[in-house]
């Protein structure tokens, strides 16, 4: 299943929100954050906010996505691990009943040594896997997306603070 090892279920980690992933205008995060087989956050339990939030910078800060839009960070939601793999045990429709035919795992995944990416000892992966085949890779469908959108919030970076620090971090509760 996935490379490093499981994280604790009771650890919390943050999401970082650039263009594509956040809508200026709600801003917040949107469901895209979360589509993908593999999204990238970052473990608390390893690094404190601060140095998290500056590694973000460092990395999307000035970088220009192919279509010209900015990829500055925008903003950050945290959650926590239990909850994350939760989301994946929703019936998508209730009528159903029916589980997304998708697990999710979240897993260590430090950044060393990586040409153009900024070391992170606290990047981890949360993981899609195929529900049947918990060996294949799946992309997270788009209303699992959604929930854990809801479950990590959104807390804006303001423009105009110092270094951009976000005032009294995430917020882990439902946007």
């Amino acid at each position: 299943m996935a490379k490093g090892d499981p994280i604790g279920a009771n650890e919390e980690v943050v999401r970082a929100y650039r263009y594509p992933y956040w809508d200026a205008a709600v801003n917040r995060g949107t469901p895209s954050a979360f589509t993908e087989a593999e999204v990238s956050v970052s473990r608390l339990a390893i690094l404190d906010f601060e140095k998290i939030v500056a590694i973000f910078k460092t990395d999307f800060d000035g970088r220009i996505h192919p279509d010209g839009s900015s990829m500055q960070l925008r903003g950050t939601g945290r959650a926590i691990v239990a909850d994350i793999v939760r989301q994946a045990e929703v019936p998508a429709d209730p009528k159903s009943k029916e589980l997304p035919n998708v697990v999710l795992t979240v897993n260590e995944d430090k950044i060393e040594n990586e040409p153009g990416i900024t070391d992170n000892p606290a990047h981890a992966l949360i993981r899609g896997w195929e529900r049947a085949n918990q060996t294949q890779a799946r992309r997270i469908p788009r209303s699992v997306a959604k929930r854990l959108l809801d479950l990590f919030g959104a807390a804006a970076i303001p423009d105009d603070a110092p270094g951009n620090a976000v005032a009294a971090g995430g917020d882990a509760s439902p946007a």
